[in-house]
């Protein structure tokens, strides 16, 4: 018959197995990127890096004020509170609308531009809820350039983690060296904590530009005093931000892409000139000087 360890045992044994494993390099230890605070880790192949990490990690603690921000015009149009949620804000919208009567007003995302249906004063809500959308527009779009941003890094902390257990695999005789081994082990975990970091900021960004984006589908149908239409299973049916339009500098670039294709396509040639003659205008004949009278001799006296 087998012995069996007791279940004391087995955790001994899944612990001590552990730390054997790269995956396990944070069980122990406390990361303070994990933590979000700054590490350093005095080796500048990494420290720029954790540097930008924690940059980041303190931007996105900042980041909930701006939505605060982008709403209070619309907020303190409506005499409402700066804890106000959407849902009331968005009902509230859509109260004063069906109030003022006459349809409302449009409003186009790709602006967003509004127009105003109702002919009565609105008291400036109008103008509120076009401050906002236009906040809440750019918002998006930063959130949305912030998750690419952060991917990219998260990719950067990845590649240094591969050096970084190279480095650790090859250390050679730094392995007798407890403080050396220890640090690489600081190192890699810390590196395993900014990737996990990096990854749930880009989520959450990600996640607040389809809040964004929705909120500002609603407000499009509250100014219209309407509800957000949804499908079958009850979800909001929103639109995608329209994306901006392109720089004039680059207008013109793609135009004057655009004009050899014409050309050629129009199967025409340039038309010439008939003859070189038609060019170049023609000479005018100046009239001729009359002669000079010829000198006086030296000793002729001159008599009036």
């Amino acid at each position: 018959m087998k012995a069996r360890l007791s279940p004391a045992s087995l955790v001994f044994v899944a612990l001590l197995s552990c730390t054997a494993l790269p995956a396990c390099e944070g069980f122990f230890g406390s990361s303070k990127v994990s933590h979000g605070q700054h590490y350093a880790s005095g080796d500048s192949r990494y420290d720029s890096y954790f540097d930008s990490v924690h940059q980041q990690q303190v931007a996105a603690s900042k980041r909930g004020d701006e939505k605060k921000d982008t709403r209070r015009p619309l907020i303190n149009s409506l005499a409402m509170t700066p804890t106000t949620s959407d849902s009331s804000l968005l009902d509230a919208t859509r109260d004063r609308i069906k109030k003022l009567g006459g349809g409302g007003a449009k409003l186009d995302l790709s602006g967003p531009r509004l127009t105003k249906v109702s002919t009565s004063n609105d008291g400036g809500l109008f103008g509120a809820a076009l401050e906002t959308a236009r906040q809440e527009t750019d918002r998006a779009r930063r959130l949305r350039s912030l998750r690419d941003r952060l991917e990219e890094m998260a990719k950067q902390g990845e590649g240094l983690k591969k050096e970084a257990d190279r480095e650790f695999e090859n250390r050679g005789a730094d392995k007798a060296d407890e403080k050396k081994t220890e640090k690489h082990r600081e190192i890699r975990r810390e590196l395993s904590a900014s990737i996990s970091e990096l990854r749930s900021m880009a989520s959450k960004a990600r996640g607040d530009a389809d809040d964004a984006e929705e909120f500002l589908d609603d407000l499009s149908n509250a100014l219209e005093g309407n509800q957000t239409p949804r499908d079958k299973s009850g979800k909001k049916q929103t639109r995608p931000l329209p994306s901006p339009a392109p720089p004039a500098s680059e207008a013109k670039e793609e135009a004057k892409k655009e004009e050899p294709k014409s050309s050629k396509s129009s199967g025409k040639k340039p038309s010439k000139p008939s003859s070189e003659k038609a060019d170049k205008p023609e000479k005018s004949e100046k009239p001729e000087k009359p002669a000079s009278p010829p000198p006086k001799p030296a000793d002729e006296v001159f008599n009036p």
